[in-house]
């Protein structure tokens, strides 16, 4: 059976998703097809953290996290409105710990570097806190640090909740949804995208967004990969308090910990490229985790572990975004590969494609995130085989 619309978004994570509900508030047709459920890749599994970039970055990608995390109030207001699902954005600032001296004077010069700087309560930016005030901030740390760098720029949503609104939007809107067909493939005619093959059903576009993550490279073009797109794998704990043990996010250089208002604190993450798209949690990774969480936090050794669980983040060579036309296939827009920013960048991309949509450009600064960008991977990589394995627990809400 073949069918028709505007545009058809390839993956259902964050990306495709933010994508599809931005095109269809400018009124377009759209369907999204995913090989398997929405959102039940890398964004569930993210902890939702909304960072800003350090402030001795000017480049073109720290602008676009900046932009980005500016949108998420409205965003996340907007979709509540329309779906009735809160995603809990939350503005909780961040507190990273420092140890090491080379690590704190790093700290100190990124304070420094915003000094004068102040958000919309008047308070600064980025705040040294001194060792005897870390523990009025975060109670419980370990004794030992030299000092300890207060963001009051971090924010952090839920994930799960958030994909839940999105999808429940972008349905009220129209969109069309297909989940749980294999394969996928591009549909490319003289050049150009003719449309989306999904399962035993056709779907003819004009256009279409390629936000498939770790999957991204499994869809060619002259039996290339059209992007190159590796997994790597994340696991995280989620651990249960009696009450919130803080309010920022707590982070070092081996962990961080995000609190939720009822008790709940995420603790990740492991960063592990070798594991290719094997997605189970393991022994050695979750004990490493709750290590490096209890050295950080002692007083959480009391906390009950709930869950635990792995996703496949999307990366590049250069682990920045491919964001921006497709030079060999017509029609085509790629949006994949981003890492660990794909949930703080979802907003700014999903302006960005769909302004390629409608009037073919955009006024976002893409030219780091461009395709033809010289990057690719070292001659011994190789393409990890698929597997089919998830995560060995559930899913309880967070």
């Amino acid at each position: 059976m073949a069918r028709t619309n505007d545009v058809t978004v390839v993956g259902g994570g964050i990306i495709g998703l933010t994508c599809a509900y931005q095109l269809a508030c400018a009124g377009i047709g759209v369907t999204v097809v995913d090989r398997r459920t929405c959102g039940s890749g890398a964004s569930w599994a993210a902890p939702g953290i909304l960072s800003a970039p350090s402030p001795h970055r000017s480049d073109a990608m720290a602008s676009l996290q900046l932009i980005s995390l500016g949108m998420y109030p409205t965003f996340c207001a907007e979709l509540h409105e329309r779906c009735g699902i809160d995603p809990e954005f939350t503005p909780c600032g961040s507190v990273e710990v420092f140890f090491e001296d080379q690590q704190y004077r790093m700290g100190l010069s990124r304070a420094d570097a915003t000094e004068g700087q102040v958000g919309d309560d008047g308070q600064p930016i980025l705040t040294m806190l001194s060792a005897d005030q870390i523990g009025d901030v975060v109670p419980g740390v370990r004794s030992g640090a030299m000092g300890a760098l207060l963001c009051r720029r971090t924010a952090q949503v839920r994930t799960p909740r958030l994909l839940r609104a999105l999808r429940a939007s972008c349905e009220s809107l129209g969109v069309r949804i297909i989940e749980q067909v294999d394969p996928v493939e591009l549909m490319i005619e003289s050049g150009r995208i003719a449309g989306v093959q999904a399962g035993v059903e056709t779907i003819r576009c004009r256009q279409a967004v390629l936000s498939a993550g770790a999957w991204s490279s499994h869809l060619r073009h002259l039996d290339r990969p059209v992007v190159e797109v590796r997994p790597v794998r994340g696991q995280i704990v989620l651990l249960r308090c009696a009450e919130r043990p803080f309010v920022p996010v707590v982070e070092d250089r081996s962990c961080y910990l995000v609190p939720r208002p009822d008790g709940l604190v995420l603790l990740g993450a492991t960063v592990e490229p070798e594991a290719g798209f094997r997605s189970r949690v393991t022994a050695a990774g979750i004990s490493s985790l709750i290590q490096a969480g209890l050295r950080l936090v002692p007083a959480l050794a009391e906390a009950s572990v709930v869950n635990m669980w792995a996703g496949l983040r999307p990366d590049t060579p250069d682990h920045r975004p491919f964001i921006g036309l497709v030079p060999a296939v017509e029609g085509l827009i790629a949006a994949t590969g981003h890492h660990r920013n794909g949930i703080v960048l979802a907003p700014v991309t999903a302006r960005a494609v769909t302004d390629l949509i409608i009037r073919g450009a955009t006024d976002f600064d893409l030219e780091l995130c461009r395709l033809d960008r010289d990057v690719s991977w070292p001659a011994d990589t190789k393409h990890p085989p698929i597997s089919n394995e998830s995560a060995s627990y559930g899913r309880p809400g967070r």
